[in-house]
Order: structure tokens, then C-alpha cells, then sequence
């Protein structure tokens, strides 16, 4: 089974789940979130791990975002400035 490909960054991600960008590393280098892939933007393109990942955490909102990612509609989802 081949896994889909999605695209999205650290502030979307960060966006959804009302994160800072800052614990969204601290929960990829605690192993919670799976590891992004190194360009700029830092993106997750492994849909099915990412969703995985986040329907594990706790909390309703990760798994919220784990359908709304699931769903094809994160794109449509704009990171906040930083302050």
C-alpha cells in the first residue's frame, strides 16, 4: 500500500492544532509527530503517518486536524503571521 502524498508545513500544522511552531518540534523530536522532511518549508509529505500520529495525541483538536488533514481540506488553511 503506497502512501498518499500530502503538503504541509510546520505553520500549518502549527495553524490547525493552535500550537506555536516551537511545540510542534518539541513533539517531532519526542518522537510524537513523525519527522518532516528537511526542505524549506519543513513539510510533511507522508499523509497516513501524520494522521497516525496525530489521532495518538491527546486531546480533542489533534483529532480534529487528523480528519481535516484526512480530508483534503488543510490546504485551505492559513498559518498566522508571527507576532
Amino acid at each position: 500500500m503506497t502512501s498518499t502524498k500530502i503538503s504541509i508545513t510546520k505553520h500549518q500544522l502549527a495553524a490547525l492544532l493552535d500550537f506555536a511552531s516551537k511545540t510542534i518540534e518539541r513533539l517531532v523530536d519526542d518522537g510524537k509527530l513523525p519527522q518532516p522532511n528537511k526542505s524549506r518549508p519543513v513539510t510533511w509529505t507522508e499523509k497516513e503517518s501524520l494522521i497516525t500520529a496525530l489521532r495518538e495525541l491527546p486531546g480533542k483538536q489533534a483529532k480534529i486536524v487528523a480528519q481535516i488533514i484526512e480530508n483534503g481540506s488543510h490546504d485551505k488553511i492559513q498559518p498566522r503571521s508571527p507576532p
